[in-house]
């Protein structure tokens, strides 16, 4: 797990408000004992969902290529490529679609107090961020990640992999120093310009 310190953010409790949140409820703690799996795919098996999707649209892609070129009548000559181009899309839209579920599954896993997948999935799903300049960055001005302050689990058995390390703040949603009123996601080492309504 990487085991990054933030480079210049404040953490979650030294913001105002923290503890007004937690009395609250709006921020849910780590739970003591291990929290029980989430019914459904983890965002671990979705990610090696993801990565054999990525695999076989390589291999389809490439094979369907060499059918069309080897038998110029399973289409026209006009019309390879806009086949060629619709299953690439196809393709496309599928993976773009998983990611989005691995981002949701992986944002529910920490509400929940736990996490199934290593911070290569984190990468994949979060958008790029504004409040880190690219010295900082893992990639374009990705947010650095730590887990190290939350249960991680096994995602087909939910066997504890780590117990969480209560120095660090676990990956969550709490008052955002940028934007006052919200809540934001912190990475465990940065905070990643993802926000929510305080409820």
């Amino acid at each position: 797990m990487l085991q990054a310190s933030p480079p210049f953010d404040v953490l979650p409790r030294d913001v105002a408000g923290y503890d007004r949140a937690v009395a609250r409820g709006q921020v849910r703690p780590v739970p003591d004992q291990p929290p029980a799996l989430l019914p459904g795919r983890s965002a671990n098996t979705i990610l090696w969902w993801v990565v054999g999707e990525f695999v076989g649209a390589i291999l389809s892609s490439a094979l369907f290529s060499k059918l069309l070129l080897d038998d110029r009548s399973v289409v026209d000559s006009g019309g390879r490529g806009w086949v060629f181009a619709a299953s690439m899309v196809a393709w496309v839209g599928v993976l773009l679609h998983e990611l989005r579920a691995m981002s949701q599954r992986l944002l529910a896993e920490i509400d929940a107090g736990y996490v199934t997948t290593q911070v290569l999935a984190a990468q994949l799903t979060l958008r790029a961020n504004r409040h880190y300049p690219r010295q900082f960055a893992y990639g374009e001005r990705q947010t650095p990640w730590n887990c190290a302050g939350i249960w991680a689990l096994h995602g087909r058995t939910g066997r504890v992999l780590h117990a969480p390390d209560r120095s660090f703040d676990a990956p969550g949603f709490y008052p955002s120093p940028y934007r006052p009123g919200l809540l934001e996601l912190w990475t465990g080492a940065g905070w990643a310009d993802q926000y929510r309504p305080m409820g």
